[in-house]
């Protein structure tokens, strides 16, 4: 059955796309093998991000780090407000992260570097997580992950956690919704502190210790 001309070019674009990302990621191979410089690396690890990027809409470092352009701000969401239930005077006292490209029905790996993310006075960081649909609504339609103390092991219908104490390395877990196409993170200490942004370079920290991948 002949099949319709859109559905060919469809087709072709499909198989043109997925031919550029093997000849760029082969070119990038061997350019590296080549390379002594870790400048030059580092570049062609960028021409890679980019060109990921471009084909599937989800910008990501070059191992794979879904946060690795992720601004904080400390009192609203870079991108637009996604929805959520959180009290907006509350809201102020906690850094958020802007929105990142997620895919639905996907398993995901946040790792959190605790090492790095001590506070003064002995207090405890917790972080949130929110998976939207576009309406950027997580009720019914995506994940609030509510408050996440890292340290703890935890297993629920959001989110499992498990801690590494020699390593001080989080791993926390879960599966997009269907129709999710949205991720964003905040964060505080558990003694919801109006300071807690001004804990020494803790912006840079939060960006250092934590990384959002796709679980292979």
């Amino acid at each position: 059955m002949n099949k319709p001309l859109w559905y060919k070019k469809i087709l072709k674009r499909g198989v043109a796309m997925t031919e550029y990302a093997i000849l760029l990621a082969f070119i990038a191979a061997v350019a590296a093998s080549f390379a002594g410089s870790n400048g030059l690396q580092q570049s062609i690890g960028g021409a890679i991000d980019k060109a990921v990027a471009a084909i599937t809409g989800v910008s990501q470092g070059s191992n794979g780090n879904l946060l690795a352009n992720m601004g904080l701000d400390p009192s609203t969401w870079h991108q637009g407000i996604v929805n959520n239930s959180t009290n907006a005077d509350d809201d102020k006292k906690f850094l958020h992260s802007d929105i990142i490209a997620i895919e639905p029905n996907t398993t995901y790996e946040l790792k959190v570097d605790m090492s790095k993310l001590t506070l003064k006075n002995d207090k405890k960081f917790w972080l949130g997580f929110f998976s939207t649909d576009e309406s950027g609504r997580a009720e019914n339609t995506g994940i609030d992950s509510g408050r996440i103390n890292p340290t703890i092991d935890t297993t629920n219908a959001k989110y499992t956690t498990v801690y590494d104490k020699e390593t001080q390395m989080s791993t926390i877990t879960f599966t997009s919704k269907e129709g999710n196409t949205k991720f964003a993170m905040n964060f505080g200490d558990l003694n919801n502190s109006t300071q807690f942004a001004d804990n020494p370079d803790i912006e840079n920290r939060i960006k250092q210790a934590i990384t959002l991948t796709k679980k292979q």
